[in-house]
């Protein structure tokens, strides 16, 4: 008949658990376990754990372990994926104040973590305007908003016509299948071609289009699209759709003889969408343009970083932000001098 000292004895023994084991509950390695021992992290009832072949810990500490170790919120690396933005862009907005969180050891490391609460509250006050614009481009692919694809045996064409994220898209079919970026290679489909890598224009302002937005995949109006991104680069184009047109911003651009050559038909058919900026003949070819003239201005510093901090508030750049206000207020200037009229 089994004793109470022998019932006491085995469930103190169930309380046990080994090396591999906390390794498993704790999502780490083994060796992370024996540096845990090794900084007094957790106590083992075995420390001559040669013997037994492993060491062997208290159910209750390992469960201590794990609660302190216990990841504290989202990683600076889970932000930027679920935002869209670069780990150093993450990093900034925590230095800047705009986005909470807290610095706290784990694994051994001291890292920036951002509860669900925290990142929520900041998507709403900074990141409403960034969340609305059109996502153009998929780095890790190379992949671009309405690409063209075809199948490498039916040769049924499609296009990218969303990008949600860096990983995430769908390509749209000529038969109306609605395919996966992920899946695009499993099913066969290869781009027709590839942006080469383009460097950020540094000119400034933009030449504004407004393309009737295609209904089918195969519309001669994308060819437009394709030029654009093939000579322009995606760094280098500002896209905003809406139910009836596609408003495309293109970065000052030169089109050499033979690229205007190639490209006749969609060049004729682009001047006819133009709404700012203009499209001028050079000896050197033919060179889409931007309205945009220098204003010169000197300013109070303080008046200076007061606009710095409305600007990155408001997610747009200084020279963004000013040109708004100037607008904004010769039009209020306009308004007070036609009522005193």
């Amino acid at each position: 008949m089994q004793t109470t000292n022998d019932t006491a004895s085995e469930s103190k023994e169930e309380e046990l658990v080994s090396t591999k084991k906390v390794a498993q509950i704790l999502g780490v390695t083994e060796q992370t376990i024996y540096n845990y021992v090794n900084n007094k992290d957790i106590v083992p009832v075995n420390p001559d754990w040669v013997i037994d072949g492993t060491y062997y810990f208290q159910a209750k500490d390992v469960e201590q372990l794990r609660i302190r170790f216990e990841k504290p919120g989202l990683s600076t690396k889970e932000v930027s994926e679920r935002i869209d933005v670069t780990i150093n862009t993450v990093a900034k907005y925590i230095k800047q104040g705009k986005l909470k969180a807290i610095k706290q050891e784990y694994r051994g490391k001291e890292r920036y973590f951002v509860t669900e609460e925290d990142l929520s509250a900041f998507v709403n006050n900074y990141f409403t305007q960034r969340s609305t614009r059109q996502i153009i481009f998929m780095p890790d692919t190379k992949y671009h908003l309405y690409q063209l694809f075809t199948h490498h045996e039916t040769k049924i064409a499609g296009r990218l016509l969303e990008i949600e994220s860096r990983q995430e898209g769908w390509l749209v079919t000529e038969n109306g299948e609605r395919i996966a970026v992920g899946r695009l290679k499993d099913e066969g489909f290869i781009p027709v071609q590839t942006i080469d890598k383009v460097t950020p224009s540094t000119k400034k302002g933009y030449a504004v289009f407004h393309i009737p937005k295609p209904h089918h995949v195969k519309s001669h109006l994308y060819k437009i699209l394709d030029m654009l991104f093939w000579e322009a680069g995606a760094q280098n184009l500002k896209i905003a759709e809406s139910n009836d047109n596609i408003k495309v911003e293109v970065k000052p651009l030169l089109l050499n003889k033979e690229t205007t050559v190639r490209y006749e038909e969609e060049i004729d058919q682009l001047t006819r969408y133009i709404v700012s900026g203009k499209i001028q003949k050079r000896p050197g070819g033919l060179l889409i343009n931007s309205n945009v003239k220098s204003v010169q201005a000197y300013v109070d510093e303080s008046l200076k970083k007061e606009l710095h901090e409305i600007a990155e508030k408001e997610n747009m750049t200084l020279e963004e932000l000013v040109e708004k206000m100037l607008r904004d207020g010769v039009a209020v200037y306009r308004t007070n001098r036609d009522s005193v009229k």
